[in-house]
């Protein structure tokens, strides 16, 4: 209201635009002074990471033979990994801490913040490119190896009958291996075998597809169904999946050419053909929709890393991956021993991988053939493999160990990661994660890289911009004392330095209106006023109200001694 009827022209108007402005200050204090949270070094964190990967190697060896023939035993922790990527489950997945996951390399953070400078370390890389091109429908009489009742190895090869495979594992030079009694020398090697004791079965038929090589004398079947004589049911058992390694089993000869897309890649893990049905079902490969078909490959590979880890969670960065290019030599070796009717197979190249980064004084990236040959084994159950049904509505199931066994497997497929409309290329890649965090977590193998550890610590933080309102308050404020000190200081305003200081105000207005013109009246000029308002003494009785020193009050009569 002063504001309004001043009009901002009065001394008054800046005390009420004070006492508005007030109103706020409180948040400009607020925000003066804040208590951020920084970073302080704290000391060292480790990571690991593998340069050359060479697990220990565990033999089983049997008493009933009463021989020293060890079996080499798979490499139990990329067995456990591999294994829910290649079945029902999705693979395996990271514990989630929050909205992160946790890290699965054994990495030492002593508080809760960690970084480490790019590293590189060994790993598995994973890649796929579409084929699709390379399929052709068509109608053929062949083999048919893809079908339940079928024990034959397939398209791969085909043995005679009570045949067995020997697989050697490579170690000491010259080890002598032992089986039934038979003593066979063989150089520098230890033996693993595979027995094949059923007969080579195949049932011909017609089936219509998709296939590669269609027009060849050995077509293979992709994706399709056989043909029934039946005209209530045309369509008799369908192939809905299947992955074709581009090598045999066991000898391990190239099939076309050993890679289609990959031939860069040297000492390849896997390189298969996955061939789905449009759609993961029958009813797609009935209407003759062109499937999903992809070659994919996983190799050794050198990844440069950037980790960091924050409050539990754990994050990785690929910042380049260096794969082996050069060209070399088939590396799988093969001898036939028809007097024990075996095979001994061998793989024959020790991995080494320099990426331009490294000195070439330092010892190279890479891992050994005994290594090699125990991860393709672990491969070996899964690729090749089929799905098929015996009918649209019928329940999946999964025809794997096809190859160099005692006997062919069968698994009811629930889910099948290999089945469109899964995505096969993400999930290969989460695949070779997961194997390269089990060749990194290896403790005969890894080194650890020297990180950074953080700790957080409370600073006092002073926003001096904000203290320009309450600076700027304090100014105005300091002005309007003074002024009105000034303006009041005069001799019109007399009165006003009576009782400015003073409870005298509240009290006076307090009296009764006769007692208020009296003492008005009866004081002089200003300066007699403030001299005689320091004898004045004013009393509030409980029964005879105000009473003030000088005024004579006819009734009731004061008490003795009140004035």
């Amino acid at each position: 209201m002063l504001l309004c009827r001043t009009k901002g022209k009065s001394l008054a108007a800046l005390g009420a635009l004070l006492t508005v402005l007030l109103l706020a200050i409180d948040t400009f204090f607020q925000q003066v002074t804040d208590l951020p949270e920084r970073w302080k070094l704290y000391g060292d964190s480790f990571i690991p990471r593998t340069i050359r990967y060479e697990p220990t190697l565990e033999f089983l060896y049997d008493s009933s033979w009463n021989l020293d023939l060890p079996s080499a035993l798979p490499n139990n922790d990329l067995r456990n990994v591999m294994i829910p990527f290649f079945y029902d489950r999705n693979g395996t997945h990271r514990s989630m801490v929050g909205n992160a996951t946790q890290a699965e390399i054994p990495l030492a953070c002593p508080t809760s913040r960690c970084e480490w400078p790019s590293y590189e370390t060994l790993g598995i890389c994973s890649a796929c490119e579409d084929i699709s091109h390379l399929l052709e429908y068509a109608c053929r009489t062949m083999k048919m190896d893809w079908i339940r009742n079928s024990t034959g190895p397939g398209t791969e090869a085909t043995y005679p009958v009570g045949e067995f495979f020997l697989v050697s594992i490579r170690t000491n030079p010259l080890q002598a291996c032992f089986h039934v009694g038979l003593n066979i020398k063989l150089l520098s090697c230890c033996c693993s075998m595979q027995y094949k004791t059923t007969p080579t079965d195949y049932i011909k038929g017609t089936a219509c597809g998709y296939f590669l090589n269609a027009t060849s004398e050995d077509p293979v079947l992709m994706s399709g169904f056989r043909v029934e004589n039946s005209t209530d049911t045309p369509h008799g058992e369908t192939l809905l999946m299947r992955t074709l390694p581009l090598v045999t089993n066991p000898s391990r000869q190239p099939l076309y050419g050993g890679s289609i897309n990959f031939k860069h890649m040297q000492y390849p893990l896997l390189d298969t053909l996955i061939v789905s049905s449009a759609d993961g079902t029958a009813d797609s490969v009935y209407e003759k929709k062109i499937p999903v078909a992809q070659e994919c490959v996983l190799s050794w590979c050198v990844k440069t890393l950037l980790s960091s880890f924050s409050d539990g969670g754990y994050e990785e960065q690929v910042l380049e991956t260096f794969t082996n290019t050069t060209s070399t030599e088939w590396p799988w070796w093969t001898n036939d021993m028809p007097e024990i009717q075996a095979t001994d197979t061998e793989f024959k190249a020790n991995i080494t991988m320099v990426p331009p980064s490294m000195n070439i004084t330092t010892v190279p990236f890479g891992v050994d053939n005994v290594t090699v040959l125990d991860i393709v084994v672990i491969l070996d159950d899964i690729f090749p493999s089929y799905i098929t049904v015996a009918n649209a509505t019928a329940q999946p199931f999964m025809k794997i160990r096809t190859s160099g066994v005692e006997n062919v497997f069968f698994r009811s497929v629930r889910f099948s990661p290999w089945l469109a409309p899964n995505n096969v290329t993400s999930h290969l890649n989460r695949m070779a994660e997961a194997m390269t965090n089990v060749i990194r977590s290896d403790g005969g193998s890894n080194e650890l890289i020297t990180g950074t550890a953080f700790s957080r610590e409370v600073y006092v933080a002073v926003h001096w911009a904000w203290l320009t309102f309450p600076l700027g308050m304090l100014s105005l404020s300091i002005l309007f004392l003074v002024a009105t000190m000034y303006k009041t200081s005069g001799d019109r305003h007399e009165n006003i330095g009576t009782w400015k200081t003073s409870a005298m105000p509240a009290l006076m207005y307090g009296l009764p209106k006769n007692l208020q013109e009296d003492i008005i009246t009866n004081t002089g000029s200003g300066r007699a006023l403030h001299r005689g308002s320091q004898k004045v003494r004013i009393r509030l009785l409980p029964k005879q109200g105000w009473r003030v020193s000088g005024q004579i009050q006819p009734t009731p009569a004061a008490p003795p001694g009140f004035i």
